[in-house]
């Protein structure tokens, strides 16, 4: 039989030292701190693990992972069934469950699977494109032939870039209030910029201007040691067909190749056809990979 129930640090320390990664490690560490560390047991003994953390209005599953010898027994069904009964109860009366899960991830089929078993809704699903840093000569070759004069020509039409480490308050003001430039976007910036466990690296995101109005920006995270993500790659309605978006992306990729950072991933919703077409030629002879990152939700009835 199997049982779910909160653990602490030093049993999940202990038990799964064997195994343990520093991804694992991050992921305890995060659902210790602001969320929920479940472990299963079978037969008294603890054989798995769910890292959950709470964002907004939702815990967000951010690892599970079940002993080799205990797999295929319902560990997983059992701490995600577990996590479930959570929600709408004490102070997780108003969350909801959110499960992201990679179409290339070792155990996708079985994973989709105890979520529909659950009563877990599928949402829109995410594309990612990823870049790794030794493609470096591809991104080399297109500045010198084609990057440093788009940049060079639109430096002339009075465009200019800003990091936003280094951006004054009206820069970050108008980011936060997109509605109030004439930006129409419909992101909500402000929850990555406000929220340190959403990892923003303000010295890779970037803004461009033009006149002091915002027109294009950059927004990057830190998704692992090594690892960054573009959340957010989005022109301003005003700005479009100016080509303008090439600037903050021009400078996140530099910082990126300079950076110790081994991949940098682009996620852009799959209905977003066009944007995805975009995205694949725009980034044609950079990135390494593409793969589907499918999204569920549970809503306590």
């Amino acid at each position: 039989m199997i049982t779910s129930r909160p653990i602490a640090e030093l049993e999940y320390m202990i038990v799964f030292a064997p195994c343990r990664t520093a991804f694992m490690d991050r992921c305890a560490e995060e659902a210790l701190s602001g969320g929920v560390l479940l472990g299963a047991e079978k037969d008294g003994k603890l054989v798995g693990f769910l890292c959950a953390v709470k964002e907004a209005q939702k815990l967000r599953v951010l690892h599970a992972f079940t002993l080799p010898e205990a797999r295929g027994c319902g560990v997983f069904t059992e701490l995600l069934h577990s996590l479930t009964k959570l929600v709408g109860t004490g102070k997780y009366t108003f969350c909801t469950v959110r499960v992201h899960i990679s179409s290339r991830h070792a155990f996708h089929d079985p994973i989709v699977h105890v979520c529909k078993k659950l009563g877990f809704i599928q949402t829109e699903s995410v594309h990612v494109f990823t870049c790794r840093r030794d493609r470096d000569e591809h991104w080399r070759t297109f500045m010198e032939h084609r990057g440093l004069k788009m940049c060079a020509l639109l430096s002339r039409w009075g465009y200019e870039t800003v990091s936003f480490a280094k951006a004054g308050p009206d820069v970050i003001a108008q980011l936060r209030s997109p509605e109030k430039t004439g930006y129409g976007s419909t992101f909500d910036i402000a929850a990555y910029l406000d929220n340190p466990g959403k990892k923003a690296a303000w010295d890779m995101s970037f803004a461009a201007l033009k006149e002091n109005r915002l027109a294009a920006y950059t927004l990057v995270t830190h998704d692992a040691e090594k690892s960054v993500v573009f959340q957010l790659i989005s022109d301003a309605v005003w700005a479009r067909g100016s080509g303008v978006i090439l600037l903050p992306f021009v400078q996140s990729m530099n910082q990126f190749y300079q950076s110790n950072c081994q991949t940098a991933a682009y996620a852009m919703y799959g209905s977003n056809q066009q944007a995805n077409d975009f995205r694949r030629k725009a980034l044609a002879g950079f990135y390494t990979e593409e793969s589907e990152t499918e999204n569920f939700h549970y809503i306590p009835q």
